[in-house]
């Protein structure tokens, strides 16, 4: 059953860079910051985005709390050679998108919460 779940969510990891150029991969992490599944370059190491995007959403919904901003739905981060997204997927697991510098803001936000709907939808 679990390895049947991990399945389906590579194939929509898979998906999201074959429909997204500019997506450089992707990873589904659970809360303790543990890789489910991913689909990233070898370069790329699952434990180690796995762990930085967990403590991402750790500080991140401190800063959301004390600032008084609501609940946290997802942190975006711009760097000179792309960007980063990481988004709540429900209460035990997060997706954290890796995108080329020429991805579109608006398009690489839409792709995520599109994303974060499938992925709700696979792990209930």
């Amino acid at each position: 059953m679990i390895e049947f779940r991990v399945d389906q969510l590579e194939k929509l990891l898979k998906e999201l860079r074959r429909l997204t150029p500019s997506v450089i991969g992707s990873i589904i992490l659970s809360s303790e910051g543990l890789p489910i599944a991913a689909d990233l370059p070898s370069s790329f190491g699952e434990e180690r985005i796995a762990a930085r995007s967990a403590s991402m959403l750790a500080l991140g919904e401190r800063i959301a709390a004390e600032l008084r901003r609501g609940g946290l739905d997802q942190i975006f981060i711009s760097g000179s050679d792309g960007y980063v997204v990481v988004a709540l997927i429900n209460e035990v697991a997060a997706l954290t998108v890796l995108y080329s510098a020429n991805a579109r803001v608006a398009m690489a936000i839409l792709d995520v919460h599109y994303s974060v709907e499938q992925l709700r939808r696979v792990l209930g």
